[in-house]
């Protein structure tokens, strides 16, 4: 039993002193930690004590994360240091000056003195850091004076403003005064001169032109052999000349960067006979090494990165910045000409000339004959509707491909081809176009003959022809035999603006709703009532057959007079109904007065009229 009562007070002691509060700055931080926490208390003219009882605070807090530790000890420290002294770590000039700059940030002597024992505390163990690093506390953490308290409201609407355009914060204003105040501006002009120098140094490529746009740049100085530094500098002359929108600061910096970039050479990004080409390129297009080598420069600052994109977009360059106004200037006279002849002859804008030969040349091209190919390649793909046949004439194609669902993006194509094939004349060109629509069609409407509209002079009259074939072919093959059917439908698509493409959906719609019965079949249908008539009438005589025949000619209204009548006469006598009886009293006067309920259809005032003229020849 005393063997039990002896472990269970051993386990006992140990799981007190387990659980027993740290009391010393190594049972939580590390040494090193602790070291500096120690000459901190030192610095502050405090004890270890005071150490001690941060930590005790710390744990009962229930504090336990490392940093977290660290940081409160050192606030704790910073905040019950009431014997520190600014002489004690700056000199007395030192300490002077920074009681003065804090009265001018509105702060009292304690809080100059905070301000310096936090810079300590947060690492700084020089007279020069503490110092900055005091100010710096002081000036954005402690002091509360605004822009106001140190300069009038127009010139803080002036810096404000200039921080809007620099895309800085409206805050920065304050914190640009304040540092002005510290670099000892006295004058209100020359600490608003301060305040916009301090936001200026504030500005940088990533606050303004954003981090994607920012590393490209970085990435074409260091291609063009450049600090990174340029960047920002250029940046902030940009802001200093007033450009606002970002685009313009970017197009700024970019031609800042390729007018510092002066030993540059095309050597250093592309291989060697790439230069060499873009050297003869540039040579016809009589620029100086100086403009060549601008040209691979502006191709880099713009996000070309790969050798092939480089020298691309540098021949692009070099073609788009030509100097010289006229054609004679880059290649022969006679040349210049022919290529001029050619564009005439196409009905193309002579202006395009130059273009085109600017575009052989960027292509590789020299020597008359090459050039001259090249540039005829160049001006064909500028040939359109518009610039070969005019206005009017391609709104009348306009009309008539759209009729036939051709696009006049392809009507533009088949002008090219005819063209290249020699086909210059308008009036060739015009029939080139109109054969492709109807060659496009051939298969479906199946007639040779069409072929001919282009030789035309007005092709509307047989474009209706040709569209009035479709819509028979297109009944043909839906086997709509029905002649009133057939012209129902023709007249719906021939006046209206029923697409080519969209005919026969059009007809089958039409048919879902009209009916696709013959002429025959629908008589066939209505003529057995009629078939009945006749067959009552041969066996009507006398006043029967007055009487059917008397019936026809009533109104409805009558005719349900006589029906009512009849089977009153047919009870009173006995009579049995004979089926000339059953047919007038049941189909036969149905179908009556269904018929002339519509009395807009033909196809009943047909029935009625062939069933009366019957019964007038009995």
């Amino acid at each position: 039993m005393k063997v039990l009562f002896f472990v269970l007070a051993l386990v006992a002691a140990v799981s007190a002193q387990q659980l027993a509060p740290p009391t010393t700055c190594e049972q939580v931080l590390t040494q090193q930690q602790c070291d500096f926490l120690k000459n901190l208390v030192k610095v502050f003219g405090e004890t270890t004590s005071d150490l001690n009882e941060a930590i005790k605070e710390a744990v009962a807090k229930h504090i336990s994360n490392a940093k977290d530790l660290m940081n409160f000890i050192e606030e704790f420290l910073v905040q019950h240091a009431k014997n520190f002294k600014c002489e004690s770590v700056l000199s007395a000039d030192q300490c002077d000056q920074l009681m003065k700059l804090g009265g001018l940030l509105k702060l009292r002597v304690d809080e100059v003195n905070l301000a310096i024992k936090e810079a300590i505390a947060h690492g700084a163990s020089k007279a020069t850091e503490i110092y900055q690093k005091a100010l710096e506390y002081a000036r954005d953490v402690l002091s509360n004076a605004s822009c106001e308290d140190m300069l009038d409201a127009d010139l803080c609407k002036r810096l404000i403003d200039f921080a809007k355009m620099a895309h800085l914060k409206t805050s920065e204003v304050v914190k640009a005064v304040r540092e002005a105040i510290i670099e000892h501006g006295k004058t209100a002009a020359d600490i608003y001169a301060k305040a916009v120098a301090f936001l200026t140094g504030e500005i940088t490529c990533e606050g303004i032109l954003g981090a994607d746009i920012c590393s490209k740049l970085k990435n074409a100085a260091q291609m063009l052999g450049e600090k990174v530094d340029v960047i920002n500098a250029a940046i902030r002359e940009a802001v200093n000349k007033h450009f606002t929108k970002v685009s313009d600061i970017l197009n700024f910096v970019q031609e800042k960067m390729v007018d510092l970039a002066t030993d540059f050479k095309c050597e250093k990004v592309l291989p060697a006979n790439m230069c060499a080409n873009i050297d003869k390129i540039g040579g016809h297009f009589k620029d100086s090494l100086d403009i060549i080598n601008k040209a691979i420069k502006e191709a880099i600052v713009h996000g070309a990165t790969g050798v092939q994109e480089i020298y691309n977009v540098a021949i692009a360059w070099l073609r788009d910045h030509v100097i010289v106004s006229k054609c004679e200037d880059l290649i022969a006279a006679a040349t210049c000409q022919k290529i001029r002849d050619f564009a005439k002859k196409v009905h193309v804008n002579v202006k395009d000339v130059m273009q085109a030969v600017k575009e052989a040349i960027a292509d590789g091209a020299w020597g008359p004959v090459e050039i001259y190919k090249k540039a005829v390649e160049y001006i064909k793909s500028k040939i359109s509707c518009e610039a070969v046949m005019g206005q009017d004439l391609c709104d009348k194609i306009r009309k008539i491909a759209d009729r036939f669902s051709i696009s006049l993006t392809k009507v533009d194509q088949v002008l090219r081809e005819a063209i290249a094939n020699g086909v210059t004349k308008v009036s060739d060109l015009y029939k080139a176009v109109i054969k492709y629509i109807m060659d496009r069609w051939t298969d479906l409407i199946g007639d040779e003959e069409l072929l001919a509209i282009g030789e035309q002079s007005d092709v509307l009259p047989d474009l209706r022809a040709a569209l009035e074939r479709v819509v028979n072919k297109v009944l043909d093959d839906l086997k709509v035999a029905n002649e009133n059917v057939r012209r129902m439908i023709k007249k719906v698509i021939m006046e209206g603006k029923v697409r080519i493409a969209e005919i026969k959906q059009k007809i089958k719609e039409m048919l879902a709703k009209i009916g696709n019965a013959s002429d025959e079949e629908i008589s066939y249908s209505k003529r057995s009532v009629v078939d009945d008539l006749k067959a009552a009438l041969e066996k009507a005589k006398g006043y029967t057959k007055d009487l059917i025949q008397n019936l026809l000619k009533m109104s409805k209204a009558k005719l349900e007079e006589a029906k009512a009548m009849i089977k009153q006469l047919l009870e009173n006598f006995g009579l049995k109904q004979d089926s000339f009886i059953d047919v007038l009293l049941d189909t036969t006067h149905d179908q009556i007065l269904a018929d002339l309920e519509t009395e807009t259809s033909a196809l009943s005032d047909t029935i009625v009229a062939d069933m009366i003229n019957e019964a007038d020849q009995l």
